[in-house]
């Protein structure tokens, strides 16, 4: 039984896709995979990380804990927040040009 532990992803889709190809293989029933959190903030595609994690955890056998870091904390719906909230949505789940 392995556990395998996946560091901040911070939007970078093609590092994800490329890491969760790597990891595939070892996504046996009885192992474990971890994702520490820090799915948004910084890289282009929040969005796609996210639905990219969550269709790897369907596809694999191998238990999938997904935390939140305190970068992912910052999207949850509370007054204090909803400024910062609504930038880092707005910047992140935006139509992307072909350009980009």
């Amino acid at each position: 039984m392995a556990t395998i532990v996946v560091g901040d992803v911070h939007g970078n889709l093609a590092g994800l896709k490329d890491l969760l190809d790597q990891i595939r293989g070892d996504s046996a029933r009885g192992n474990t995979i971890v994702f520490l959190g820090d799915y948004i903030d910084r890289g282009p595609n929040t969005k796609g990380c996210v639905d990219a994690i969550l269709g790897f955890q369907r596809e694999v056998r191998a238990e999938v804990i997904c935390l939140l870091g305190n970068q992912d904390e910052l999207v949850e719906v509370t007054p204090k927040n909803i400024r910062i909230r609504k930038r880092i949505l707005a910047a992140n789940l935006r139509p992307k040009r072909q350009s980009e």
